[in-house]
Formats: structure tokens, sequence, C-alpha cells
């Protein structure tokens, strides 16, 4: 239950069907390596094949994942929750969207995982008066990334900056108001491209 404390959060937020627990999908290093010797071994979402059947899987990492279960979120320095809150939403944006038959972009995927964690570090790190500049300004890109990889990266924080900042105008008192949560809700459902272009004209909504 542990792992899943974040999901649960996330579905209670976005008001929808909860998914079994992602603790079911986590896979070691080991089995990582052996699924997809192709990829490099680090925190991420992929596709598995069991008996004909594909099935998401979550890689995390056996340190965050045992730090976690031994002790809980509260153990982790900020970028280790960001690093398994990322991967959590993606879980759960890429399983609700397979429930609703819905289509989504490599770059909606990220794009939702940013804001999603900038939700996460609201609840979680309330007294951190940075903690906008620490998610989208202090970053760092792995090396390695492909061009294409490099440009979704970038494109994600660009967007994901600014709806989080729109968010953050709506927060009075640690409290955000009632009508952005139902816009987040709503935004959850949109279909790609809407959602894209919704953040572009931020200023408008």
């Amino acid at each position: 239950m542990a792992l899943s404390w974040i999901q649960r959060r996330l579905e209670k937020f976005y008001s929808i069907q909860p998914l079994p627990p992602v603790d079911h999908f986590m896979i070691s290093t080991e089995e990582m390596k052996r699924f997809h010797p192709e990829l490099m071994v680090r925190p991420q979402v992929v596709l598995k094949e069991d008996e004909g059947e594909l099935s998401l899987a979550v890689h995390l990492g056996s340190e965050i994942v045992d730090r976690v279960r031994e002790h809980g979120w509260s153990n982790l320095e900020l970028h280790e929750f960001m690093t398994a809150a990322e991967e959590i939403s993606h879980f759960l944006y890429l399983g609700y969207s397979a429930t609703q038959d819905k289509q989504v972009s490599l770059l909606d995927v990220e794009v939702q995982a940013e804001i999603d964690k900038f939700l996460l570090a609201l609840h979680y790190f309330p007294d951190d008066e940075e903690v906008i500049t620490r998610l989208f300004e202090r970053i760092h890109w792995r090396e390695g990334l492909t061009k294409a990889e490099e440009w979704r990266y970038r494109e994600a924080n660009r967007l994901g900056l600014r709806m989080a900042t729109w968010i953050n105008q709506n927060v009075r008192e640690g409290t955000m108001q009632s009508d952005t949560v139902e816009f987040l809700r709503l935004f959850y459902r949109m279909e790609t491209t809407k959602r894209l272009s919704k953040v572009e004209k931020m200023k408008r909504i």
C-alpha cells in the first residue's frame, strides 16, 4: 500500500475510478534488464509481455522502493519523491486513458506528470517557497537523450511551468479554489490535442 499512496491521492483528486495498486506492477532492476535489455536502467514505465499479454510495468529502482516500503514517503528527499511521483503519474494516466479508449501522445503523458508532481509538491512540501523553481528551473537533462526526447522533455517542462504558475495563482492559504479543481479534473479527461492547446492559452482560462 505504501507505494500506491501517490496513486490513490491522484485518483481522489481527479475523481477517477481507482486502478489496481501500482505496487502490483513494480519490477526490479533484474526484471527490467531481462524484459528490456535494450533500455537504460533508470526509473521508467515500460510495457511487459507476460504469456502473450502486454501490461504496464513500473521500475523505480530498489533504493527508492525499499526506503518507501520501510519508512514511508516522508523519508525521501524532494528529487527522490518527484522521481517516484513522475513514474506513478505515467502509470496512472496511461492506465486511465486505456480504460477510456483515449489515445495520448508521449508529450501529453510528460505534461501530465509535470502537473501531478507540482500538485503533490503543494501538498507534501507546503513550506517550500521555491518549489516551482526547484521543479521547473533547477533541472538537469540526463545524458544520452535523443533530439526527440530532449525536445519532448523541454516542451513538457515549459508547459508544466505554465500550468503550475496558473495553479499557484489559484491557491489561497494552502487551499486550491474549487473551480480550479474542477478545471483540472475536466482537463485530465480531455483529448490530447485539446489539452496541449489549453495549456498554451492558459492566460485565457
